[in-house]
């Protein structure tokens, strides 16, 4: 599966669709009509964040979805999928591939423990990190992403 997903995408576009609550494209369904647009413009590949979104767009179409999980934890600056519960929902709930705040700022759970629970629990999905800079990919290559 890895490798012919990885195919699917190279050099490809992969499209964000994506509402917070806050934001006025947020709703049930909005996201499903987002993904077709993208899918009508020749996206490769969908990010969506948050379980529902990634559950209905992946029983709709079928493309490869990076999911995420944006969540505010109070005192820790990352939000992207910041424990692995969250990647665990996002997993379950169909994506493909489970993006994660990798950068080196401070965070409620190691990211090797994150790493191992995913990996654990669902071995054939991919893991994407979500990096700023150069140090951050050094940091996070030790985990092989």
């Amino acid at each position: 599966m890895r490798s012919e997903l990885l195919k699917k995408i190279e050099k490809r576009i992969i499209v964000s669709c994506q509402a917070l609550e806050d934001e006025p494209l947020h709703g049930r369904g909005i996201m499903v009509l987002m993904a077709k647009a993208a899918i009508m413009g020749g996206a490769a590949a969908i990010r969506a964040n948050g379980a529902q979104d990634i559950e209905d767009i992946k029983s709709t179409f079928d493309i490869p979805l990076i999911g995420l999980n944006k969540r505010d934890i109070e005192g820790y600056p990352v939000y992207i999928t910041p424990t692995s519960e969250d990647a665990l929902s996002i997993l379950r709930a169909g994506a493909d591939v489970v993006a994660i705040d990798c950068t080196l700022r401070r965070r409620p759970e190691p990211l090797d423990s994150m790493f191992a629970v995913i990996r654990e629990k669902f071995p054939e999905r991919l893991i994407m990190a979500d990096i700023s800079s150069i140090g951050d990919a050094r940091e996070v290559s030790r985990l092989k992403p």
